[in-house]
């Protein structure tokens, strides 16, 4: 489960810096589109998928471990919907 892990990590890591080039690049078109705001919140969701345990776990809800897939899923599954909300919002006149 590490490798999955650390592959979505990565991901998330990626289009975090990614996500930080839209947000200069494109910054007088999200101004113009009043989406300066979600884009900084998709940055955030994406920075919080940078966590380093010291074991990664797959633990199930009711156990003492955590589940650490889960856990950065939420984070990139926000970073997703938002994503969604600013293609809708870009996409409208």
């Amino acid at each position: 489960i590490d490798d999955n892990f650390y592959y979505a990590q990565g991901v998330g890591y990626a289009l975090y810096h990614l996500m930080q080039a839209v947000r200069i690049d494109f910054a007088p078109v999200l101004k113009d589109k009043n989406a300066e705001v979600i884009v900084d919140e998709i940055i955030a969701s994406l920075a919080e998928t940078y966590f380093e345990p010291l074991l990664v776990t797959n633990g199930g809800k009711g156990g003492i471990l955590a589940n650490h897939s889960n856990n950065l899923r939420v984070f990139l599954d926000d970073a997703r919907q938002k994503t969604n909300s600013l293609i809708t919002i870009l996409m409208q006149g």
